[in-house]
């Protein structure tokens, strides 16, 4: 589908990443430059630095960012300021002037780098970070300047910089606020190297997930939304999405933001999840089939439906929004609920879900029949899996089977599935022993529905 995630498309999104609603403090900051004369006397500028900073403040942006890329020297003065310690304007100034250049022409990462060749990136920004008292403002955009750098200048940054600079941020050692570190986030996940790393760190992916939320400002969920997009580039970090609740959050998203911006890339972010990311280039990128069974189970093209009758300001926001409706309708039409059932059987793996809900049950119980009632068979099978859940889940649907199927209870007893399932009454993990109880309650009580034991599956 190439209308959905054209270049263009993500040209813009990169864009959106770095749009911010305006601070009141950074325009005091930008106003109102510090006394740099007092800053060369001390020592902390190189002569003539305070008058070329004094004319440097009365440029445009377009000329600041002209003069910082074409100029060794006038980079090697803001960065000066950006060095000096004795008192926080220097650096809280020269941060943000460097932020909004990158920001308007994110090339200028790579003209700073040529210009200042010999600059230790990492020690000139890390040493900000480290700071003590370090205010939010500050940190923020160090942060965001620091991943930025080694996002465009990968070589000029060892692994274990990169990681180091990652843990700091996840646990919170550098001082930065939820949204600054968030956009520091997606500008390290621009780089694919980075995007397993950054989620093997403990805690980050939670720090992402716990942002997507519509009850917070749209640019944090923005830039929450904004990582999880560019970690489903890649297969394993996809993989690593789908296995949270990213799912149900982006559903919540869909449901309650009308912020344009969050919505075009939760509906990119849903393409992505419908693809598994090839590995070799020569072959085909492979349906999802976890991520569309989560996609049907929290009713995610109904959302979509909705926000197609909303007002939208551009008008290529409603055919995204159509183009992914008809490719998720397509997908799921490739398989029913039974044969997606089967299909999970077969894995070897459950999960809790809609294919184990009572509606599922009702519309396709009779269907358990078929192949010689293999699929009771490999329930069956599976009472003897390590994993807890899957155990779980198959003690319920085989409960299920029991009690709606004509032939449940005497098919189960053919299998001798009974003596197997009390096995798994003293389970260390208790949803295991609790679903083994329902289990056998439902083969042994004649009418499950008088006896009114335990919560129904729908309420999981």
């Amino acid at each position: 589908m190439t209308g959905v995630q054209s270049a263009e498309d993500q040209r813009q999104l990169l864009s959106l990443a770095q749009a911010d609603e305006g601070s009141v403090l950074h325009d005091k900051i930008v106003n109102n430059p510090p006394e740099w004369s007092h800053f060369e006397r001390s020592g902390y500028l190189p002569t003539g630095g305070a008058d070329w900073l004094k004319s440097f403040h009365r440029l445009s942006l377009p000329d600041k960012s002209e003069s910082i890329g074409n100029d060794p020297t006038a980079c090697a003065i803001v960065f000066s300021a950006v060095a000096i310690e004795a008192e926080p304007q220097p650096a809280q100034y020269a941060l943000t002037i460097l932020y909004d250049i990158v920001r308007d022409d994110s090339s200028r990462y790579d003209a700073i780098g040529k210009n200042l060749p010999d600059l230790d990136l990492y020690k000139a920004f890390s040493s900000v970070l480290l700071r003590p008292h370090l205010d939010a403002y500050t940190g923020d955009k160090a942060a965001v300047l620091l991943c930025g750098f080694m996002c465009r200048l990968t070589r000029r940054f060892t692994e274990d910089q990169v990681k180091f600079v990652l843990g700091q941020l996840v646990s919170g050692k550098y001082r930065a606020s939820d949204g600054g570190r968030l956009e520091a986030f997606g500008n390290i996940l621009k780089i694919d190297a980075y995007r397993v790393m950054f989620w093997h760190i403990p805690k980050s992916p939670s720090i992402i997930l716990q942002s997507i939320n519509a009850g917070l400002p749209a640019s944090v969920l923005y830039r929450s939304l904004f990582c999880a997009w560019l970690l489903s580039f890649n297969p394993d970090t996809l993989d690593g999405l789908i296995g949270t609740d990213f799912v149900p959050r982006l559903r919540m998203v869909l449901a309650e933001s009308r912020v344009e911006k969050v919505v075009r890339i939760s509906v990119q972010t849903i393409h992505n999840l419908m693809e598994k990311k090839k590995r070799d280039e020569n072959s085909p990128a492979p349906q999802n089939e976890t991520a569309i069974e989560k996609l049907v189970e929290e009713n995610v093209v109904q959302s979509l439906q909705l926000l197609e009758y909303e007002k939208w300001r551009d008008p290529e926001l409603y055919e995204e929004i159509r183009q992914v409706i008809a490719e998720l309708h397509n997908k799921i039409k490739v398989y029913s609920n039974f044969e997606r059932y089967e299909r999970e059987l077969q894995s070897g793996k459950l999960e809790w879900g809609f294919l184990h809900g009572e509606k599922f049950w009702f519309e396709n119980v009779q269907r358990f029949e078929e192949n010689e009632y293999r699929a009771v068979k490999q329930l069956f099978e599976l009472l003897r899996s390590e994993d807890s859940t899957t155990l779980a889940v198959a003690c319920h649907d085989l409960g299920e089977f029991a009690r709606l199927h004509p032939m449940g209870k005497k098919m189960l007893q053919r299998l001798h599935a009974k003596e197997v399932i009390m096995g798994l009454l003293a389970h260390k993990e208790r949803e295991v022993a609790r679903e083994a109880l329902l289990c056998v309650q439902k083969l042994m009580i004649e009418r499950w529905q008088d006896a009114a034991i335990g919560a129904p599956a729908a309420t999981r």
